[in-house]
């Protein structure tokens, strides 16, 4: 199988130590923005005013997870970015995952604990190969790259609140970083704005998560 960038996020997004994902909720909208913009990447989408819309366009034969995106996407029709991310969002994560275990780049292993609910755990079958990608993806940013996957990689480990646990602690250097080649106009307008859609998805999420929490205590 050929990795897409949201497998590659999936894969950055799994603790190397013991199984299971990091942050789970904010990765549920990252997957998904990535996913877009890779479409957009490939001239799938394009934007129409402020919305984003299918364009009918690809390059060639879609992986699976681009095309069930694609699905999603064109059944949802015109969208504003951020409101298009959580239409195309339920189940993406899910289905990235089971994508990597099938092709063998993940191991799933279910035990019951205490003799009441299972516990299932994912676990990179090359936990080599996925520190090298967080290395990589560290050195080019550092180095200013323009390279559009690593840089729509990036903005994914940002909306997934990632970019700490991947690339280091110097990480919001290297988002500035990203963000000055992205202004010089390394990614596309439309691929900007899906995944300026996911993070403001994502921030819509805490916010009602926090008002709720609020209200709750009161």
């Amino acid at each position: 199988m050929e990795n897409t960038i949201a497998h590659d996020l999936m894969l950055l997004a799994l603790k190397p130590s013991d199984g299971g994902r990091r942050q789970t909720a904010s990765l549920s909208y990252a997957i998904p923005a990535v996913l877009l913009a890779e479409l957009a990447l490939g001239a799938a989408l394009s934007l129409n005013g402020k919305q984003v819309t299918v364009s009918g366009q690809h390059d060639g034969q879609l992986p699976e997870a681009l095309r069930r995106t694609l699905d999603a996407a064109r059944q949802a029709g015109d969208r504003k970015p951020r409101v298009l991310v959580q239409k195309v969002r339920k189940g993406s994560d899910i289905g990235v995952l089971d994508d990597l275990v099938r092709a063998g780049q993940v191991r799933r292993s279910t035990r019951t604990v205490i003799g009441l609910f299972d516990s299932t755990k994912e676990i990179a079958t090359n936990a080599h190969a996925v520190r090298q990608l967080a290395d990589q993806t560290q050195h080019a940013l550092r180095a200013g790259t323009t390279d559009q996957r690593t840089l729509v990689l990036a903005w994914g480990l940002r909306i997934a609140r990632l970019e700490k646990q991947v690339l280091g602690d110097d990480y919001r250097q290297l988002r500035k970083q990203a963000e000055r080649m992205c202004d010089a106009g390394a990614l596309p307008d439309v691929v900007l704005e899906v995944l300026r859609g996911g993070l403001k998805a994502r921030e819509a999420m805490e916010s009602s998560a926090s008002s709720t929490a609020v209200v709750a205590s009161s």
